[in-house]
């Protein structure tokens, strides 16, 4: 806080004493909306990652529901699982598994296209939101998503985790449901149903192999 005067030691002591109480009430203030907003975030922001966690998803979700609905408009969610990752814990720690998880997280939020949103939704599984998007604008998104994972695995941890990959599953509101524990539930038996499907073709090439 700063006072001016035209005229040389125009202000007294019991200037600087109401200055300094206000200032100190007015820092007090500006803490306290800073501490507000820190507390804001923070239980809205997974702590590991850095991400929007399930609660953020979940009001983020009852948010596009409403604006769809408006609008007559369609998005759609997308559920990552990845493949593998209890084998990196096992082997390697938790440690590494939590930076693994960091690390992942940066590049599949890179992958995200603008005005979408990604969370971590718990463990080892990521939701993405893509407003005003179908089921075939979803797609090549959700193969970007998935090629990431692929490049960081063979990139990265090659020697660590060569088998690390990703399943994807997808629901569209309003075709797949039209509230968020219908959509994600949708979402999370098609991501299974991926990973059902892409296991048991792995497993397949490994008897024939």
């Amino acid at each position: 806080i700063n006072l001016y005067h035209a005229s040389e030691n125009a202000f007294h002591p019991e200037d600087l004493r109401i200055l300094e109480a206000v200032a100190s009430l007015t820092a007090r203030g500006v803490e306290n909306a800073r501490e507000f907003e820190r507390n804001r975030e923070s239980a809205y922001t997974d702590a590991l990652t850095g991400l929007y966690n399930i609660r953020y998803l979940t009001h983020a979700l009852e948010q596009e529901i409403a604006r769809a609905q408006e609008q007559s408009g369609r998005f759609t969610v997308l559920m990552l699982d990845l493949d593998h990752f209890k084998e990196i814990n096992d082997h390697f720690g938790h440690g590494r598994g939590n930076d693994v998880l960091r690390e992942l997280g940066a590049r599949l939020q890179a992958k995200v296209p603008e005005g979408g949103l990604l969370a971590r939704y718990g463990g080892d599984e990521f939701a993405v939101v893509l407003p005003d998007a179908d089921a075939s604008a979803a797609l090549p998104v959700a193969q970007e998503l998935r090629e990431a994972v692929l490049t960081y695995a063979a990139a990265e941890t090659a020697a660590e985790t060569p088998r690390l990959s990703v399943s994807v599953g997808a629901a569209t509101f309003p075709d797949d449901g039209d509230k968020v524990e219908v959509l994600l539930r949708h979402a999370d038996q098609t991501m299974y149903a991926d990973k059902g499907r892409r296991t048991s073709r792995s497993n397949s090439l490994r008897r024939a192999a």
